[in-house]
């Protein structure tokens, strides 16, 4: 298990300012969703917490750029409908 934890925390350090097509998928807290990108499978891989100051509505893809991350989970804040989200 620390290997892997290993793994995923230099895996998910690599991912730090890239930008991710994210499926909100729920609200935990005013301004804090959680999402998937398309790398992540429900019930096996992180998830990612996505920060907004407007609401955000499960069931739609918002493009978020990472700003940290944790052992298997990444954050990301929202960026600006008119940039690219390659």
């Amino acid at each position: 298990m620390k290997l892997q934890q290993e793994i995923s925390f230099n895996l998910s350090s690599e991912k730090v300012g890239n930008k991710y097509e994210v499926l909100i998928e729920e609200k935990v807290e005013d301004g804090v969703y959680i999402g998937r990108t398309y790398m992540d499978s429900p019930e096996i891989d992180g998830i990612v917490y996505v920060h907004d100051d407007k609401e955000l509505e499960d069931g739609f893809f918002v493009c978020v750029e990472i700003s940290d991350f944790l052992e298997y989970d990444l954050l990301g804040e929202v960026i600006d409908e008119d940039e690219s989200c390659q």
